[in-house]
Protein backbone atom coordinates (compact mmCIF):
# COMPACT_ATOMS: atom_id res chain seq x y z
CA UNK A 1 0.00 0.00 0.00
CA UNK A 2 1.42 3.38 -0.99
CA UNK A 3 1.96 6.02 1.65
CA UNK A 4 0.46 9.49 1.40
CA UNK A 5 3.08 11.95 0.12
CA UNK A 6 2.55 15.20 1.99
CA UNK A 7 5.79 16.82 0.84
CA UNK A 8 3.81 19.43 -1.11
CA UNK A 9 1.22 20.15 1.56
CA UNK A 10 1.46 23.56 3.11
CA UNK A 11 2.26 23.92 6.81
CA UNK A 12 -1.20 25.38 7.30
CA UNK A 13 -3.68 22.71 8.29
CA UNK A 14 -7.31 22.78 7.18
CA UNK A 15 -9.09 25.18 4.89
CA UNK A 16 -11.43 26.51 7.58
CA UNK A 17 -8.63 27.76 9.84
CA UNK A 18 -7.65 31.39 9.93
CA UNK A 19 -4.32 33.03 10.50
CA UNK A 20 -4.51 34.90 13.80
CA UNK A 21 -2.30 37.97 14.15
CA UNK A 22 -3.38 41.22 15.75
CA UNK A 23 -1.52 44.11 14.11
CA UNK A 24 -2.82 46.53 16.72
CA UNK A 25 -1.29 44.51 19.54
CA UNK A 26 2.13 44.37 17.85
CA UNK A 27 2.43 47.75 16.12
CA UNK A 28 1.68 51.31 17.26
CA UNK A 29 -0.97 53.10 15.22
CA UNK A 30 1.60 55.50 13.74
CA UNK A 31 3.99 52.74 12.58
CA UNK A 32 5.32 52.99 9.04
CA UNK A 33 3.23 50.73 6.74
CA UNK A 34 6.43 49.19 5.32
CA UNK A 35 7.60 48.17 8.81
CA UNK A 36 4.19 46.68 9.59
CA UNK A 37 4.35 44.87 6.21
CA UNK A 38 7.72 43.34 7.13
CA UNK A 39 6.40 42.23 10.52
CA UNK A 40 3.37 40.69 8.86
CA UNK A 41 5.57 38.82 6.36
CA UNK A 42 7.73 37.42 9.18
CA UNK A 43 4.58 36.15 10.92
CA UNK A 44 3.14 34.71 7.71
CA UNK A 45 6.38 32.84 7.06
CA UNK A 46 5.83 30.84 10.23
CA UNK A 47 2.73 29.34 8.58
CA UNK A 48 3.13 29.71 4.83
CA UNK A 49 5.93 29.31 2.29
CA UNK A 50 6.40 32.99 1.34
CA UNK A 51 9.34 33.46 -1.01
CA UNK A 52 8.75 37.02 -2.22
CA UNK A 53 6.34 39.77 -1.23
CA UNK A 54 5.65 43.30 -2.35
CA UNK A 55 3.65 46.16 -0.89
CA UNK A 56 2.03 48.33 -3.54
CA UNK A 57 0.36 51.61 -2.56
CA UNK A 58 -1.81 53.88 -4.63
CA UNK A 59 -0.75 57.46 -5.25
CA UNK A 60 -3.81 59.64 -4.75
CA UNK A 61 -2.60 62.47 -6.96
CA UNK A 62 -1.92 60.36 -10.04
CA UNK A 63 -4.07 57.29 -9.28
CA UNK A 64 -1.07 55.12 -10.10
CA UNK A 65 0.46 52.34 -8.07
CA UNK A 66 3.94 52.42 -6.55
CA UNK A 67 5.97 49.60 -5.06
CA UNK A 68 7.05 50.91 -1.65
CA UNK A 69 8.52 47.79 0.01
CA UNK A 70 9.74 44.37 -1.09
CA UNK A 71 10.74 41.14 0.60
CA UNK A 72 12.79 38.39 -1.02
CA UNK A 73 14.02 35.38 0.96
CA UNK A 74 14.62 37.38 4.13
CA UNK A 75 15.96 40.54 2.45
CA UNK A 76 13.78 43.58 2.95
CA UNK A 77 13.79 46.86 1.06
CA UNK A 78 11.70 49.88 1.94
CA UNK A 79 11.50 53.57 1.09
CA UNK A 80 10.96 52.62 -2.52
CA UNK A 81 8.84 54.70 -4.84
CA UNK A 82 8.77 52.59 -7.97
CA UNK A 83 5.84 53.66 -10.14
CA UNK A 84 4.29 50.71 -11.87
CA UNK A 85 3.55 50.96 -15.57
CA UNK A 86 -0.16 51.23 -16.28
CA UNK A 87 -0.10 49.13 -19.45
CA UNK A 88 -0.64 45.36 -19.23
CA UNK A 89 -0.88 45.67 -15.46
CA UNK A 90 -2.08 42.65 -13.52
CA UNK A 91 -1.95 44.75 -10.34
CA UNK A 92 -4.37 47.22 -11.94
CA UNK A 93 -6.71 44.36 -12.92
CA UNK A 94 -6.69 43.11 -9.31
CA UNK A 95 -7.52 46.64 -8.13
CA UNK A 96 -10.29 47.01 -10.72
CA UNK A 97 -11.89 43.69 -9.73
CA UNK A 98 -11.34 44.39 -6.03
CA UNK A 99 -10.77 40.70 -5.36
CA UNK A 100 -7.91 38.38 -4.50
CA UNK A 101 -6.16 36.74 -7.43
CA UNK A 102 -4.13 33.54 -7.11
CA UNK A 103 -2.31 31.47 -9.68
CA UNK A 104 -0.35 28.21 -9.59
CA UNK A 105 1.20 28.55 -13.04
CA UNK A 106 3.75 31.35 -12.88
CA UNK A 107 4.57 30.96 -16.56
CA UNK A 108 1.07 32.31 -17.26
CA UNK A 109 1.77 35.63 -15.50
CA UNK A 110 -0.26 38.16 -17.48
CA UNK A 111 1.18 41.36 -16.04
CA UNK A 112 4.00 43.44 -17.39
CA UNK A 113 7.70 42.60 -16.98
CA UNK A 114 8.20 45.14 -14.21
CA UNK A 115 5.44 43.54 -12.11
CA UNK A 116 6.75 40.06 -12.85
CA UNK A 117 10.20 41.01 -11.56
CA UNK A 118 8.74 42.46 -8.37
CA UNK A 119 6.65 39.39 -7.60
CA UNK A 120 8.32 36.34 -9.14
CA UNK A 121 11.67 34.68 -9.61
CA UNK A 122 12.71 31.47 -11.37
CA UNK A 123 11.83 29.29 -8.36
CA UNK A 124 8.30 30.62 -7.76
CA UNK A 125 5.46 28.18 -8.39
CA UNK A 126 2.46 30.18 -7.19
CA UNK A 127 1.45 33.72 -6.37
CA UNK A 128 -1.34 35.74 -4.82
CA UNK A 129 -2.37 39.39 -5.02
CA UNK A 130 -4.76 40.89 -2.50
CA UNK A 131 -6.27 44.36 -2.87
CA UNK A 132 -6.20 46.54 0.24
CA UNK A 133 -9.61 48.18 0.65
CA UNK A 134 -10.28 51.18 2.88
CA UNK A 135 -13.52 53.19 2.96
CA UNK A 136 -14.63 51.59 -0.29
CA UNK A 137 -11.44 52.38 -2.22
CA UNK A 138 -8.41 50.32 -3.18
CA UNK A 139 -5.46 51.92 -1.37
CA UNK A 140 -2.90 49.26 -2.19
CA UNK A 141 -2.13 45.67 -3.03
CA UNK A 142 -0.24 42.93 -1.23
CA UNK A 143 1.60 40.54 -3.53
CA UNK A 144 3.06 37.20 -2.44
CA UNK A 145 4.83 34.37 -4.22
CA UNK A 146 5.95 30.93 -3.15
CA UNK A 147 8.00 27.98 -4.33
CA UNK A 148 5.11 25.78 -3.14
CA UNK A 149 2.16 25.51 -5.55
CA UNK A 150 -0.39 25.00 -2.73
CA UNK A 151 0.57 27.89 -0.44
CA UNK A 152 -2.22 30.27 -1.39
CA UNK A 153 -5.13 27.83 -1.41
CA UNK A 154 -5.83 28.75 2.22
CA UNK A 155 -5.68 32.45 1.31
CA UNK A 156 -8.55 31.83 -1.11
CA UNK A 157 -10.48 30.18 1.72
CA UNK A 158 -10.17 33.25 3.95
CA UNK A 159 -7.21 32.29 6.13
CA UNK A 160 -5.69 35.80 6.03
CA UNK A 161 -8.84 37.91 5.63
CA UNK A 162 -8.76 39.27 9.18
CA UNK A 163 -5.17 40.43 9.14
CA UNK A 164 -5.55 41.84 5.62
CA UNK A 165 -8.52 43.90 6.80
CA UNK A 166 -6.45 45.23 9.72
CA UNK A 167 -3.55 46.03 7.40
CA UNK A 168 -5.87 47.71 4.88
CA UNK A 169 -7.19 50.00 7.62
CA UNK A 170 -3.62 50.85 8.65
CA UNK A 171 -2.58 51.64 5.09
CA UNK A 172 -5.76 53.63 4.46
CA UNK A 173 -5.18 55.80 7.54
CA UNK A 174 -1.51 56.32 6.64
CA UNK A 175 -2.38 57.32 3.08
CA UNK A 176 -5.07 59.79 4.18
CA UNK A 177 -2.67 61.39 6.71
CA UNK A 178 0.04 61.86 4.09
CA UNK A 179 -2.28 63.64 1.63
Amino acid sequence: MAEWDDSHDSDWEGSSDTFEYDLNAHWPSDADPAEVFFGLIRELQDHFHIRKAVLILKEKVHSRFCAVATFHEGRMRKNLSLRLPGHSSLFQKVADHRAMYTETFCDLFSGNTFERNLLLDDDCRSYAMIPLLHDGSVVGILGFSSDDPTTFVTFENGAVDGVVTQFSERVGRAVSVSE
